[in-house]
């Protein structure tokens, strides 16, 4: 993508600069694969599937609180 070298000095900062061209170039091969329009879609879907297993482990971690939950521990 026109980079030739890297614009930071310290490793950590070399990664981080490295890791942002991976990431670019990745997200342009993705939107001509799936155009603006999928990779929207596909970003929602994820988002949507990361909510419902989120709010299942919840349940499940405030039912086993329940669960665990003596009455002489709760006053």
């Amino acid at each position: 993508m026109g980079a030739t070298h890297f614009l930071t000095r310290t490793l950590a900062r070399v990664n981080t600069e490295m890791s942002l061209h991976v990431l670019a170039y990745n997200m342009k091969r993705v939107i001509k694969l799936l155009g603006i329009d999928g990779l929207i879609n596909a970003i929602r879907a994820f988002a949507l599937f990361s909510l419902i297993v989120l709010t299942a482990y919840f349940k499940k971690a405030i039912g086993e609180l329940r669960l665990n939950a003596s009455p002489t521990s709760l006053a």
